[in-house]
């Protein structure tokens, strides 16, 4: 490779895995990760008391787009949210709305930061 052909592209393939063991219809662990599939990206989509994935809704969800009671990730939505973006009973993030929250824009009940709001 030339510098006159720029960067290669590194194609990753969709992944997916979850745990056979089931409580309430949901594994214990399902871990779903986007990749290109027939010229365009498919996003992971995850669901599982432990979830990771780009999507991820779950007791536990780690990923771009999180929903549970512990959510973690780029925008996330739970009862204690760590991310970006949070929305949560206790939220932490970049920006943070909830009962109390906690980051550097932040409406709440109780804020913490910077730029509070409540």
């Amino acid at each position: 490779m030339t510098m006159l052909e720029g960067p290669r592209r590194i194609r990753r393939r969709p992944y997916m895995y979850h745990t056979e063991r089931t409580l309430a219809g949901l594994p214990l662990v399902h871990l779903a990760i986007g990749g290109w599939q027939d010229g365009r990206y498919r996003m992971g989509h995850a669901r599982g008391l432990i979830a990771i994935g780009d999507t991820a809704v779950g007791l536990v969800a780690i990923g771009g787009l999180s929903i549970g009671l512990l959510a973690l990730g780029g925008l996330a939505i739970g009862l204690v949210a760590v991310a970006g973006g949070s929305v949560g009973l206790l939220a932490i993030g970049g920006v943070s709305i909830g009962l109390t929250a906690v980051g550097a824009v932040v409406l709440g009940l109780t804020g913490y930061g910077p730029v509070t709001w409540g």
